[in-house]
């Protein structure tokens, strides 16, 4: 067991993404005094806006999130550092003062130390390498797969790219990858994962249906006095396939592999809810979630 002989120096948290908030989080638990700022109106901005506004309310439990700042300079005095940040609202200046800070703004690609423009593969304008639908970058039989080619930099996303690139560039395949349905999760409190489209991006190509439910909704939420998290379904109208899932709360990772399953096997809401759901379990989250479907825009 860990055991502190002082409470731990405060930390500031510049950025809102969500390296920002599992950071911020874990620092929170383990008694830092912990500050977040972030430029944009929310954290976690890939994220369904709904989904951002609880995050920023239970993490504000804990800490103290400010959105709408961007810094724009550090000052030094002593042990301590001070933030000085443009209010973006305002227009004015606020200044945060703390023992430290991590900087937590996005990553960069770090191809150039490959020096890879000894081998003929191309570079995109982001520095990350080019690879085509089958992961083959410019230079012919050389693949990319992981952090390297800027597509979805997670870990399980990266072991999928392996595989296939092995079979690809091996077996001579020609087998595409598809991110249609790579998941990630947010491992703050709550936990996020999500799958898919965004609302607002398939409103822009299909036209759909968007259902919700609380964890409250179903039995096993009731009992854990889950008041806060929820999911949030996008379906196409025409053909009930599921374009994108989204979930807040307890286990969001572990309850959203249903949802990715069905949407990599090409099946759709009907899928799901023709498989009885265990009562009481929280799984019955999902099934409720697709039950509410409706075509009222949010």
């Amino acid at each position: 067991m860990l055991q502190l002989t002082e409470r731990p120096e405060a930390l500031i948290v510049v950025g809102g993404g969500y390296v920002a908030v599992e950071y911020g989080h874990f620092f929170a638990a383990m008694g830092t005094k912990v500050t977040i700022l972030e430029m944009a109106d929310r954290l976690v901005i890939s994220e369904e806006p709904e989904i951002a506004e609880t995050l920023k309310n239970e993490m504000s439990r804990g800490m103290s999130v400010h959105t709408g700042v961007q810094a724009e300079a550090v000052k030094s005095k002593g042990h301590d550092v001070t933030v000085v940040a443009s209010d973006l609202a305002s227009g004015g200046y606020r200044e945060f003062t703390a023992r430290s800070i991590l900087m937590a703004v996005g990553r960069r690609s770090n191809a150039d130390l490959l020096r890879v423009e000894n081998t003929g593969v191309e570079l995109d304008k982001r520095g990350f390498i080019k690879v085509d639908e089958y992961l083959e970058t410019s230079k012919k039989n050389i693949f990319a797969v992981g952090d390297i080619n800027g597509q979805q930099m997670f870990t399980h996303v990266a072991n999928v790219e392996a595989s296939l690139a092995a079979d690809n560039a091996i077996h001579g395949s020609k087998t595409k990858m598809d991110y249609s349905a790579a998941p990630h999760a947010v491992y703050s409190h709550p936990q996020i994962a999500s799958v898919g489209m965004t609302e607002e991006a398939a409103r822009k190509a299909h036209k759909i249906l968007v259902g919700r439910a609380r964890y409250s909704d179903v039995a096993q939420g009731q009992a854990m006095m889950e008041e806060t998290g929820f999911a949030k379904a996008i379906v196409e109208v025409d053909n009930g396939k599921i374009l994108g899932f989204h979930i807040i709360g307890p286990y969001a990772p572990i309850l959203i592999q249903e949802v990715i399953n069905a949407m990599a096997s090409g099946g759709g809401i009907n899928q799901i809810q023709a498989g009885m759901h265990i009562h009481p379990a929280i799984t019955e989250l999902i099934p409720n979630v697709l039950a509410n479907l409706s075509d009222k825009i949010s």
